[in-house]
């Protein structure tokens, strides 16, 4: 790994999520996308103490070993639903935009996908999330000038019992609510949606897009999905620890105070880990890419300051969510690239593969003051798994340290 280290933050944050409907990019007449964007106390141990001076003797390992454990996979048991649709768009270009060689038109696509559950924190609004396949079957010529590839593509389509719908064309990215509709008819029975907009082009004019289609329900049975309330019954191949969590209860985008989401993600041994299983730790989450100077120089120095905490008497791990590189930045990475970032810089605790939820979960928080998002992006998270602090960009762990020094009254 050829890494350069550097300072401060680097910037290229995913797009700011939007409501997803097919426009956001075009303001850049830009041929883009067009959707929006069990082991001891030093690795592991069963300390289940939420208090915010949890003692921890001694310093980080030297070497992280993955186990075999036996674990397997639950089951998948749960009835999964499908969901297919179809929507149209339409563009009414001005007499300015028309001026400049736009001509009205309009585009097609098809959606085919199905349920899951695993990723709840992109969409807590939605009832029923799916993820499949969308095709543009007519109106390329229209659609290519002005957003580019029309090649198929995943899609995330999704929908409240209360009449909402959401929808992204982005990996991983958060579901943007993008209209209102009838509660949805039985299984099986098309559901109306429509929606529109006005946008401007840089290029000069602006143009109306108005959108309309359906989608519909429907039961697969050969379609199971795994019950995320199932316990792990065997240690973690890391030795993570599994502390009793309580009875937490999250806010979807927690603020300061606020008990943040549970996730599962997998390590640098490619085991599903439970963030709430950390419960009783003080916890920096670390949002990461490998190709990113200052994220560098944050792994560099994590060792130095896990061992100057520990020796202060806090119970604290730093759990790195790392990303696909920059121009990638919401694609899960690999586990060889997990284990990569972990062998190069040292690093004993955790480092999971993100599939989006540093972003969408801590994304408002750290870009309430008007800053643009970047990396590293870290947030402070108590023992009690709520929220107390974070930043954008990367100077030194002495902040980090004085912050959880401050917060547990040291």
């Amino acid at each position: 790994m050829n890494l350069v280290l550097a300072l401060l933050a680097c910037a290229g944050g995913p797009e700011k999520d939007v409501s997803n409907d097919d426009t956001f990019v075009a303001a850049d007449d830009s041929a883009a996308d067009d959707s929006g964007g069990g082991g001891d106390d030093t690795n592991g141990g069963d300390d289940t103490s939420a208090d915010d001076t949890g003692v921890i003797d001694t310093n980080p390992v030297d070497e992280l070993v993955c186990a075999d454990v036996g674990y397997t996979a639950p089951a998948a048991t749960l009835p999964g639903r499908s969901l297919t649709g179809q929507a149209t768009w339409w563009l009414d270009f001005d007499e300015t935009a028309e001026a400049n060689g736009y001509v009205d038109c309009f585009y097609s696509r098809s959606f085919e996908g199905l349920e899951y559950n695993d990723q709840p924190y992109l969409c807590p609004d939605c009832d029923v999330s799916t993820k499949g396949t969308a095709v543009m079957y007519e109106g390329a010529d229209c659609y290519e000038p002005l957003f580019g590839a029309t090649d198929d593509r995943t899609e995330y389509w999704g929908f409240s019992e209360d009449g909402r719908f959401f929808r992204t064309g982005t990996s991983n990215g958060a579901m943007g609510e993008l209209t209102t509709f009838t509660a949805p008819a039985a299984e099986g029975a098309p559901t109306a949606i429509s929606w529109s907009s006005e946008y401007t082009l840089t290029s000069g004019g602006a143009f109306n897009l108005r959108a309309a289609g359906t989608f519909s329900w429907a039961w697969e049975e050969s379609h199971l999905l795994v019950d995320p309330s199932v316990p792990r019954t065997v240690p973690y191949s890391a030795g993570w620890p599994q502390n009793d969590p309580g009875t937490h209860v999250p806010v979807d985008r927690p603020v300061l105070g606020d008990v943040v989401p549970d996730f599962t993600l997998s390590d640098q041994c490619g085991d599903p880990v439970r963030l709430w299983d950390f419960t009783g730790e003080w916890i920096v989450i670390d949002n990461s890419q490998h190709d990113c100077g200052p994220c560098q120089s944050m792994a560099q120095g994590e060792h130095a300051f896990l061992k100057e905490l520990r020796a202060e008497g806090y119970k604290v791990r730093v759990i790195t969510l790392m990303g696909n590189g920059l121009s990638d930045s919401l694609t899960t990475p690999s586990t060889s690239l997990l284990n990569e970032w972990s062998d190069y810089f040292g690093i004993t605790d955790p480092v999971l593969g993100d599939r989006g939820y540093a972003y969408a979960v801590f994304g408002p928080y750290l870009t309430s003051t008007g800053e643009g998002y970047g990396y590293p992006a870290w947030v402070l998270i108590g023992p009690d798994m709520t929220l107390r602090g974070g930043n954008i960009g990367f100077g030194g762990w002495d902040s980090v340290a004085d912050m959880i020094r401050a917060n547990a009254g040291g």
